[in-house]
């Protein structure tokens, strides 16, 4: 495909995570089996997605060590605007985190999986797909799913497929 990618928004390049990790990494889903684990007992780096960080009013585990979006609602929470990992696909206009362009290339069938984030960006449709890719592009070797349930209800109880903006402006604590 020979269309540009849409333009980066501000923020940190993302291109500073390329290649800087080694080894395992842990990649926490919102799924129910989430709940099964004793996510204090991992000793690998941690990448969370929209609730599985500290900031989530149900969630009881570790703060991981990086946290994706790609829906721009979850930027209504403090606590996602201000973690200082944060791996940000959404098309909102401020410089908060490390940034990722949404890509026309990437998009392309056959090639919806980037390896080069700053090249060709995500499709911003699920942040599970950003973790994955996030966690090739930063140089983890072994990713291990945690809570990648394919439907059925969140870790907390509360059902999948929720409306995004219900769910990101929830009060915080």
């Amino acid at each position: 495909d020979t269309r540009p990618n849409i333009p980066a928004q501000p923020g940190k390049s993302i291109a500073r995570l390329k290649r800087k990790r080694s080894g395992p990494v842990a990649i926490l889903f919102n799924g129910a089996s989430l709940a099964d684990f004793d996510l204090y007992s991992i000793k690998a780096p941690m990448i969370g997605m929209n609730r599985t960080h500290q900031g989530y009013e149900t969630y009881e585990g570790p703060e991981p060590d990086y946290l994706c979006i790609v829906d721009t609602s979850w930027l209504n929470r403090k606590a996602v605007r201000e973690f200082p990992r944060l791996i940000n696909a959404t098309t909102d206009p401020r410089p908060i985190g490390y940034r990722v362009p949404a890509s026309y290339r990437a998009a392309r069938a056959g090639a919806p999986f980037s390896f080069d984030l700053k090249r060709d960006g995500v499709i911003p449709t699920t942040t599970g797909w950003l973790a994955l890719q996030f966690a090739a592009y930063a140089g983890f070797t072994d990713m291990y799913c945690l809570g990648l349930d394919l439907g059925g209800k969140h870790y907390d109880g509360t059902p999948s497929g929720m409306n995004m903006d219900a769910q990101a402006t929830l009060s915080e604590k």
